[in-house]
């Protein structure tokens, strides 16, 4: 009996002392009797499987750990506040404390046991901020254009790319609809004639999306209708008027009228008179200071352009006759003084003049071709004569002209046909006959001049005046002796 019962005491003390080890290692908060103080190893924390940005700050976390029971998720850094110890799980739904920047999201562990982690962390750029101040701008801001190739002017903040497109809405899907941001890109309109809208939608690298953004300009590739109902005027104006023209409305439907411009030629249609100028959107001017020569006839001419740029036909007046005389130059010898009565004799032929100097006392007696004439005034009433040259409306010294030997009012009368110039010297001595009077003829051969001949009176006599005026005509030359003396025979 006696060892039964012992054995009995045996069993309930071992019973006893068994208990007592479990109920000391199902209390969570004291230390392990058997000794464990590792904290949980290898703890990881990913944000949305690693990826770089959101759009969202509702995140996926993917957890991991070694010998974790509970877990404590927070986005505070340190892991010390914000959050409380949950049953540990290899994922768990999360919201982001920050935006536009980067947020992390933070963990530890703790084992049954009691020990505690590190605190781990991961990041992720959370950006939910669409790019903004977009803007679009066809042509520099033109209203409107003839040709549908135009030039946009962009501007977003924040992007990285560009949708365009001729379609209202930018719906922008299917490869190639998203491109590079740019601030400039070549584009065609997709309407004709019409207003033409163009639109672009940005967005940057987390696929945040703008507003929709837009431009119009208005497509006009028709011109204008001609002007019509011209009226310059009278049929006959003088050469100093002013003409005040005017003219009836082009029409235009597309981008309508910005401007005319008016020209006048001496040809219908021309413009060497008066260049293309613009008079605004007028539909009449009074044009002055016009440069006209007389009994020619002149034309004016009207076109319209549009805001586009597209131009019209000309349309040109029936014209109108100039009368009268202007000034065209003031002309004056290179070696003038005082007496020497330029000007005395002139002639014209065409675009060449001869003028007569009979009191001009240079000594010279050979032609001097060029702009030149020499200063000498040593020899009293020897006279000169000048050839002046036009081109255009100027007029240039060709020749100085002087007689060979000792010619006395060389120039009293002068003459010119084509290249041939005859000058009278009717007090020049000829043989013994003082103031018989001499002709001389000069002829041109390019620019140059040269004394082709000397002619006197076959009768001359003293104080003849032979020459005292002269007329040349091709091959046949009248002069005159003033005062000959020879009574007439039958």
């Amino acid at each position: 009996m006696t060892t039964e019962h012992t054995r009995n005491i045996i069993s309930l003390i071992g019973i006893a002392i068994t208990l007592f080890f479990l109920g000391c290692k199902s209390d969570g908060g004291s230390p392990s009797p058997s000794g464990d103080t590792t904290p949980p190893t290898n703890g990881s924390l990913s944000v949305n499987s690693g990826s770089a940005s959101t759009l969202s700050s509702s995140v996926s976390l993917s957890i991991s750990a070694d010998d974790a029971l509970e877990m404590y998720v927070t986005n505070i850094s340190g892991c010390n506040s914000g959050g409380s110890w949950e049953s540990y799980s290899a994922s768990k739904s999360w919201s982001l404390a920050d935006s536009d920047g980067t947020a992390t999201v933070y963990i530890k562990f703790r084992d049954s046991a009691g020990n505690t982690s590190s605190c781990y962390s991961d990041s992720i750029s959370f950006d939910n901020t669409a790019p903004s101040a977009g803007s679009i701008s066809i042509q520099g801001g033109a209203t409107a254009i003839s040709t549908q190739s135009v030039t946009l002017t962009l501007a977003a903040t924040g992007a990285t790319e560009m949708c365009i497109t001729n379609t209202a809405g930018c719906t922008c899907s299917g490869v190639g609809a998203w491109e590079s941001y740019n601030t400039t890109k070549a584009w065609t309109l997709g309407q004709t004639n019409s207003n033409a809208t163009v639109y672009v939608k940005f967005r940057d690298d987390s696929d945040n999306r703008s507003n929709c953004y837009s431009d119009n300009i208005t497509h006009d590739n028709i011109a204008p209708s001609a002007p019509s109902s011209i009226s310059d005027g009278s049929s006959n104006l003088s050469l100093v008027a002013s003409p005040a023209i005017t003219w009836a409305a082009s029409s235009d439907s597309g981008s309508g009228v910005a401007d005319y411009q008016i020209a006048i030629g001496s040809t219908s249609g021309g413009t060497d008179i008066k260049g293309w100028t613009s008079v605004g959107n007028n539909l009449g001017t009074t044009v002055s200071s016009l440069n006209l020569a007389s009994k020619t006839t002149y034309y004016l001419s009207v076109k319209a352009t549009d805001v586009a740029g597209n131009t019209a036909s000309v349309a040109t007046s029936d014209g109108w006759q100039a009368l009268g005389w202007s000034q065209q130059a003031y002309l004056k010898a290179p070696n003038i003084d005082n007496w020497d009565e330029y000007g005395w004799a002139v002639a014209i032929d065409g675009d060449t003049a001869v003028v007569g100097v009979p009191e001009e006392r240079s000594c010279d007696t050979s032609v001097t071709n060029g702009s030149t004439a020499s200063p000498d005034n040593t020899c009293v009433s020897r006279g000169a004569a000048y050839v002046l040259k036009r081109t255009g409306s100027s007029w240039v010294q060709e020749a100085y002209l002087k007689g060979s030997g000792t010619p006395v009012e060389f120039g009293y009368s002068v003459s010119i046909s084509g290249d041939t110039i005859a000058v009278g010297a009717r007090k020049t001595a000829d043989g013994g006959a003082g103031n018989a009077g001499k002709v001389y003829l000069f002829t041109r051969s390019g620019t140059n001049w040269s004394e082709q001949a000397v002619i006197g009176a076959v009768n001359a006599g003293s104080g003849d005046n032979f020459g005292n005026s002269v007329d040349i005509d091709g091959d046949t030359l009248v002069a005159v002796s003033y005062t000959h003396l020879t009574l007439p025979t039958k």
